[in-house]
C-alpha cells in the first residue's frame, strides 16, 4: 500500500476529507480536505500528496465529497457564504482573537448555512445549495445524484419557547429567609432590539423547606386537554410522573372546556 503525506495545510484541525476515484480531466486523481479554521478547500494530488491549490468555499468548510471524475466538490459550509456589506452580520464567539464575521437574522441568530459546489478544475465555488442550520457530514449517491446532508442544529429558532429555555438553568437565585417567596428583577440593554429598550429579567425563588419539615398537602392540578396539550407528549409527562411520597395527594380534574367546566378526571391519585 502507498502513502502519501501533504505538506502542513492549515490551523488546528482538518474536516472529512474525499478522494475521486480516477483522474481528472488534467491526469491527476485529486483529494480534497476540508480546512474549517482557515475557511479554505485544500485539493491535493492524491497519489503524491502535493497540494494542488486552496479554494475559499465560505465560513467554516466541515466535510466533502467528490465526484468519481474529480471535477466537482460538495462541500458543507457550517456558517454558509461569507456575509457581504449588504448583509446583516455579527462575529463568532465573542472575544476570540480569530473570531470571524457570520450571517445572522435580525434576532442575532445565525442564518442557516449551506453546500458549497466546487468547480475543482476552476477553483471556485459554482453555486451555495441552501440546507438546515449547522450542515455537517454529507454523503453523495453518484448512481442517482443525490446529496444527503446532516444539519447539526436542526429545530427552527423560532419554534423554541423563550420561557422554557431560560428556565432550563438554575439562576442560583438566594432563597429568602423570612418570606414565601422573594422576586428578583434585573435588565440590561438587549443587542437584537431598539437601542433604548430594555431586556427585563424577573426571577421568583421560594423559601425552601426540607421534606422533614414540610406538613402533609394535598395538591390540586386543573390541566388543558385541548389541541396544545396533544403535542411533544406533554399529557403523558403528566400522567406518568412517579409518586410523590404518602404525604401528597394530587388529584387532578381534567378540563378542555373554555368556561372552566372540567372532563372526567384521568385519575384521583399518583
Amino acid at each position: 500500500m502507498r502513502t502519501a503525506v501533504s505538506p502542513p495545510l492549515g490551523d488546528y484541525m482538518a474536516g472529512a476529507p474525499a478522494v475521486a476515484r480516477r483522474a481528472s480531466a488534467s491526469g491527476a486523481r485529486v483529494a480534497v480536505v476540508p480546512l474549517p479554521a482557515n475557511d479554505a478547500l485544500a485539493v491535493l494530488d492524491a497519489k503524491t500528496g502535493a497540494l494542488i491549490k486552496m479554494i475559499p468555499p465560505g465560513v467554516e468548510p466541515i466535510a466533502a465529497v467528490i465526484t468519481d471524475d474529480g471535477a466537482t466538490a460538495f462541500v458543507t459550509i457550517l456558517g454558509g457564504a461569507k456575509p457581504t456589506s449588504s448583509d446583516r452580520s455579527a462575529t463568532q464567539y465573542g472575544a476570540d482573537p480569530r473570531a470571524e464575521a457570520v450571517r445572522v437574522d435580525a434576532r442575532g441568530i445565525a442564518l442557516p448555512g449551506a453546500v458549497a459546489r466546487v468547480d475543482i478544475a476552476g477553483g471556485k465555488v459554482a453555486a451555495m445549495i441552501g440546507v438546515g442550520r449547522h450542515p455537517t457530514a454529507i454523503a453523495f449517491d453518484a448512481s442517482r445524484q443525490r446529496l444527503y446532508v446532516a444539519d447539526g442544529n436542526a429545530p427552527d429558532p423560532a419554534s423554541v419557547r423563550v420561557e422554557e429555555w431560560v428556565n432550563a438553568f438554575d439562576q442560583d437565585y438566594p432563597a429568602p429567609e423570612d418570606a414565601t417567596f422573594a422576586v428578583r428583577v434585573d435588565g440590561a440593554p438587549s443587542p437584537f432590539i431598539a437601542a433604548r429598550d430594555i431586556l427585563l429579567r424577573v426571577g421568583i425563588k421560594a423559601r425552601a423547606s426540607s421534606e422533614r419539615a414540610r406538613p402533609a398537602v394535598a395538591l390540586t392540578f386543573v390541566i388543558d386537554t385541548s389541541g396544545s396539550m396533544e403535542r411533544d407528549g406533554r399529557l403523558e409527562l403528566v400522567t406518568d410522573g412517579d409518586e410523590p411520597g404518602e404525604a401528597w395527594r394530587p388529584v387532578v380534574p381534567m378540563s378542555a372546556y373554555p368556561d372552566g367546566r372540567s372532563a372526567d378526571p384521568i385519575w384521583h391519585h399518583l
